[in-house]
């Protein structure tokens, strides 16, 4: 199957290379691994012609990237294509626009999750 994740997602990710250049690239990735697989993720290329709708941003402060400042950005901004994001063991969703605890086996410490809507906009860049 070809796949790719979403562009929406691939702007964002230039957008911070060009800010944070030299940032960490070690927790950053779109598909999925072969746990994502196993279960309903938007790592996997579920919507539409293969679209990965899920992207994750390595933590690299000593770059100037805090996870935790980058995600708080992405809520205030409300951008209709976000779906959800997750940092710091907390996540929010677009329906509320506010933190809640997360759960996950992952905490999300190392990296935060982005995942856009399956909508055509999510593959604009």
């Amino acid at each position: 199957m070809t796949w790719h994740v979403a562009n929406s997602l691939e702007t964002l990710r230039r957008q911070l290379d060009a800010r944070f250049p030299g940032r960490s690239l070690a927790a950053d990735g779109g598909i999925g691994d072969a746990a994502h697989q196993t279960r309903d993720s938007d790592h996997n290329p579920w919507y539409g012609p293969g679209i990965v709708t899920a992207r994750d941003f390595t933590h690299d402060p000593a770059h100037g990237l805090e996870i935790q400042q980058v995600a708080d950005q992405l809520l205030d901004s409300r951008d209709p294509l976000i779906k959800y994001v997750i940092a710091n063991r907390r996540i929010a969703t677009n329906r509320t626009w506010q933190w809640e605890p997360y759960s996950g086996a992952n905490p999300h410490e190392a990296h935060f999750h982005l995942s856009v809507v399956a909508d055509p906009l999510c593959d604009d860049a």
